[in-house]
């Protein structure tokens, strides 16, 4: 039973050896690149999203809840739609 634990320390210390290894050589290669280190890509890894500008306000259809772009809802006595149809329903 000792051996055996002794086997599983030993793969555990070799691969927190190795992890060390690979973020220390990911840190020096951004210093030299002058870039930031980039997040490892892995199972349980966030991706943001990409940036496309500046955020929009988005309205709710009164009629059916769909939500559409402030520049393209349509407006009609103070309530927005999401199309002409919708809005002609709740005249």
């Amino acid at each position: 039973m000792g051996k055996v634990l002794s086997w599983i320390v030993i793969g555990v210390l070799g691969y927190l050896a190795w992890r060390l290894t690979l973020v220390l050589q990911r840190k020096a290669l951004a210093a030299r690149t002058g870039h930031a280190p980039e997040a490892p890509a892995g199972p349980g890894a966030r991706r943001s999203a990409p940036e496309t500008g500046p955020r929009e306000l988005m309205r709710a259809c009164d009629v059916c809840g769909t939500y559409v772009p402030d520049s393209d809802a349509l407006r009609a006595r103070g309530r927005f739609y999401c199309c002409a149809a919708h809005r002609d329903q709740a005249a």
